[in-house]
């Protein structure tokens, strides 16, 4: 390295590494802003990063359903409070539907965000998947 390349790492060969930031991974980060700003084309390359990265067993619909920010907020949460329907669209194919014991008042009636979480919960019904629907209803509730 040259000396002016050194410049501020004066006695040093190399710059020191950079720490790496707490908190999830920067898939999530990537996720939770493509949720916010209705990138539905980050949302399908951000969950394939994801994806790689998950230890063996680990189900990617079940870590992007648990998924929350430093609101609590889940991901298809951020997307419907942003009014982002193409975004929550694109969660909602990918599996991150959050757990719900309870329909969440997020999911108002009559939304956007609404009428595309029952046309996954149609989609889910005519190709048998029982878990996604279940799940759904859950968060959907009386229909």
């Amino acid at each position: 390295m040259s000396d002016d390349a050194k410049g501020r790492y004066a006695d040093k060969e190399t710059p020191p590494e950079q720490a790496e930031e707490e908190g999830p991974p920067e898939e999530y980060r990537v996720l939770f802003a493509a949720a916010e700003y209705g990138r539905a084309d980050i949302v399908a390359s951000a969950d394939a990063a994801l994806k790689e990265k998950l230890a063996p067993g680990e189900d990617l619909a079940e870590a992007l359903g648990a998924a929350r920010n430093d609101d609590d907020a889940s991901l298809l949460e951020k997307a419907c409070s942003s009014n982002k329907v193409d975004a929550v669209r694109a969660l909602l194919r990918v599996g991150a539907i959050p757990a719900a014991s309870t329909p969440v008042a997020w999911l108002e009636e009559g939304s956007a965000c609404r009428a595309a979480a029952h046309a996954e919960l149609m989609q889910q019904v005519a190709l048998g998947d029982a878990g996604r629907v279940t799940k759904l209803l859950r968060l959907l509730g009386p229909i």
